[in-house]
């Protein structure tokens, strides 16, 4: 088994209120955050401080995604719209209010050409970039899409259900062709192992779950990995490990080949937070993870292997 600790790098304080949405920043070290405070700030790693750009909505945020490659942000909100920004341009392009409710995550794909978005509504929507025409609208037997995200050559689409369900989607037509029950009560997150052909998925029911891609979904290993709902899953750079975030306001650091809890990261004695975490963030600048917070702060973490 690994032996890791864990560095608080920065904290940050700033909104409002909690912080829901982080996404990559317009500089190799920088990231952008929003919340319920309706406000898109961005922060930089390594000066540690805030950089002077801000975006001020009027619905609280729920999800961002910065299409780098064309330096546009995208907004997803607690009434449904999604709002496209020029960050070159510094100017709002589009807002679409297809979905009735919030829009609870955002994943670009096929080159950042494409970006689907889920919703509480129960649906998902297909997005062209560029123009903000839509592609396609799926609804589900469920009533919410709590997240959505893809296998790395982006070929399968997982999309996590309120009911506990995970929805599995081929990403030529969208045609679903699976779907399994996963968790008891909902289903928060779910993401396709890096290296092998097994779903990892997380759940109001705080546990982490192991699904087989080639049995029809088997379940291989189940880990009772916290004590209340997990909200996230996410990789290292390295896929070395992975993070999971939790309302029981911690942060777990686990070895992605064996599953093994490596490291529990808290309030006390880690300087963790002290609210619900509700979204993390493997920055690729330095691979350090970023954690934000119903606490209205913001953390970065460095991962030292002994």
């Amino acid at each position: 088994m690994k032996n890791i600790e864990t560095r608080k790098v920065a904290q940050f304080k700033g909104h409002d209120a909690g912080i829901y949405a982080i996404s990559l920043g317009q500089k190799p070290e920088t990231f952008f955050t929003a919340g319920g405070d309706k406000v898109v700030a961005e922060w930089n790693t390594k000066s540690g401080k805030g950089e002077t750009f801000s975006i001020k909505l009027n619905q609280t945020i729920y999800s961002l995604s910065h299409l780098t490659l064309i330096n546009r942000l995208i907004i997803g909100t607690a009434n449904g719209g999604i709002h496209w920004v020029d960050l070159t341009l510094k100017k709002e392009l589009f807002l679409k209010t297809l979905h009735q409710n919030g829009v609870f995550d955002l994943k670009p794909f096929n080159h950042q050409k494409k970006i689907v978005a889920s919703s509480a509504d129960g649906s998902f929507s297909v997005w062209d970039t560029q123009s903000a025409e839509l592609l396609y609208h799926i609804k589900l037997k469920e009533q919410k899409i709590r997240s959505i995200n893809f296998n790395l050559d982006e070929s399968l689409l997982l999309a996590c259900g309120s009911s506990g369900y995970i929805y599995v989607f081929e990403t030529s037509s969208f045609k679903e062709i699976g779907c399994f029950k996963a968790h008891e009560l909902a289903a928060n997150i779910a993401i396709f192992h890096p290296k092998k052909r097994v779903i990892i998925s997380g759940g109001r029911d705080a546990y982490l779950r192991i699904w087989n891609l080639d049995n029809n979904f088997e379940m291989v290993g189940e880990i009772p990995a916290h004590n209340f709902a997990i909200y996230q899953i996410a990789v290292d750079q390295t896929n070395s490990y992975f993070a999971t975030a939790s309302r029981d306001k911690t942060i777990k650091i686990w070895d992605l080949n064996s599953l093994d809890l490596l490291k529990r990261i808290e309030r006390i004695p880690d300087g963790g937070h002290v609210n619900s975490v509700n979204n993390l963030m493997w920055h690729p600048y330095e691979n350090q993870l970023i954690s934000i917070s119903d606490d209205r702060s913001i953390i970065i973490w460095e991962i030292i292997q002994n």
